[in-house]
């Protein structure tokens, strides 16, 4: 048995969307379009911002995005959820600029750091005898 959610928060973002899966069936391809899309849900139902809102951010993001490329993927398409997101928690005063480009260039320091222009010669294991 399954609890079932109020008409508010996601079950009312997927039922404007016409989602195909029930909402306990839809699947993300990828981790941070998941997180993304809770922490919308959860900043929303805190009351940062409505639903209705975040539509219409979104859909000035996607027509910001379209004037320039046709959104042909996931990555895209969250990539205008993240802006409409960003712009909606700023307007909100949740969002601190500075401390947001601080983290941004520490994660990309990071991956910066790992990245190494050599490739790997695998090793051979020499097997192990037990007596």
């Amino acid at each position: 048995m399954s609890a079932s959610l109020p008409a508010t928060g996601a079950r009312a973002f997927c039922t404007a969307h016409d989602t195909a899966a029930p909402l306990s069936q839809q699947r993300f391809a990828s981790p941070w379009a998941a997180r993304l899309f809770g922490l919308t849900i959860a900043l929303s139902e805190t009351g940062a911002f409505s639903l209705a809102d975040f539509q219409a951010a979104l859909t000035a993001a996607i027509h910001e995005h379209e004037a320039d490329a046709p959104i042909e993927d996931e990555a895209a398409y969250y990539g205008c959820w993240l802006q409409a997101l960003c712009a909606l928690t700023a307007e909100a005063g949740l969002l601190d600029e500075a401390a947001l480009t601080h983290s941004e260039r520490a994660v990309t320091e990071r991956l910066i750091a790992l990245r190494h222009e050599h490739t790997h010669k695998p090793r051979r294991i020499a097997p192990l005898v037990v007596a």
